[in-house]
């Protein structure tokens, strides 16, 4: 199936518009001092930084497979909370994993990262600020507000993404034998990934069995997404990335590129693709974008 990006121009504009918009969101009645300058700016600086805004992305396009009688007005309107949030919770994460007391990159979205652009303190501010704000933001969504938060904040905190990234951290110190990077990829790339399209089917009252769906969807999808990841570091151009690469095999990581071999990698991202692919197959609604994302995230060349 041929798919690009380019095709979902339309959907990353009204993305790019949403978050925006995200200050007139998150007034505080009891606030006469507003944002100070400095933490709008820095965490501007990564929110609005552009990239492929793929987990907004996911919650409209979950939202839409499981309606047939999707609505662009209403049914939108309902999910915008949910993509702006989460796109808030990974670009905190990405300002706080590029700091130097873990990946020391200095740059992201071919731009300078958010503590080389502001300095340390302030990076680590920005990232509390958006993590924050994103769940100020997602309590204020029309249909299951508390249900939401709950999926985020479980995603997002110490049995989900936080504790991948300290798996990530502590296999650093082990034999490639005793690595188990399913394990660590499931809970650190997969979980936001499936997250975001729970959270797409939960703004649109999905039934229990659509919601398992789009899990098991997002958990393959997230697996393929950085199976290729792992391939990309070491092909990729940087000019596409946006980033340095080649880190992976400059700090001797196990990656999933050094235990397979390219070609056994890309075929095993090409797998979770597929098993991605019929999950989303499944769904009652339009889910051509989401069978499209599937196949690209195991195939795409940035």
């Amino acid at each position: 199936m041929s798919f690009s990006l380019t095709e979902l121009k339309p959907h990353q504009e009204w993305i790019e518009a949403l978050l925006q918009s995200i200050p007139a969101e998150l007034s505080d009645p009891f606030d006469t001092y507003g944002t100070p300058d400095l933490l709008r700016d820095s965490m501007a600086h990564a929110l609005l930084a552009g990239g492929k805004r793929l987990r907004p992305l996911l919650v409209l396009h979950a939202a839409k497979s499981c309606k047939p009688d999707w609505s662009e007005g209403d049914h939108k309107q309902h999910c915008r909370y949910a993509a702006a949030a989460i796109e808030m919770i990974h670009t905190y994460s990405l300002i706080h994993d590029d700091l130097p007391a873990l990946d020391n990159d200095d740059l992201r979205r071919g731009k300078p990262t958010c503590h080389i652009a502001f300095g340390e303190a302030q990076a680590i501010l920005a990232g509390d600020g958006l993590l924050t704000d994103a769940f100020n933001l997602l309590a204020q969504a029309p249909v299951n507000p508390h249900l939401q938060v709950l999926e985020l904040s479980r995603a997002a905190g110490s049995n989900g993404m936080v504790a991948g990234q300290v798996d990530d951290i502590q296999a650093e110190r082990l034999p490639s034998a005793q690595i188990d990077l399913k394990k660590i990829h499931r809970r650190k790339t997969a979980r936001l990934l499936a997250s975001a399209c729970r959270l797409g089917g939960l703004s649109v009252n999905a039934s229990d069995a659509q919601l398992e769906h789009l899990t098991q969807y997002g958990f393959a999808l997230g697996i393929a997404f950085q199976i290729a990841d792992d391939v990309l570091d070491h092909e990729a151009d940087p000019e596409l990335a946006g980033k340095k690469l080649g880190r992976d095999a400059q700090n001797d990581k196990t990656t999933y590129l050094t235990l397979l071999g390219a070609e056994e990698a890309k075929k095993q991202a090409r797998d979770f693709a597929n098993q991605a692919a019929e999950h989303a197959n499944a769904l009652p609604g339009n889910h051509n974008t989401l069978v499209g994302l599937a196949h690209f995230s195991a195939n795409r060349l940035f």
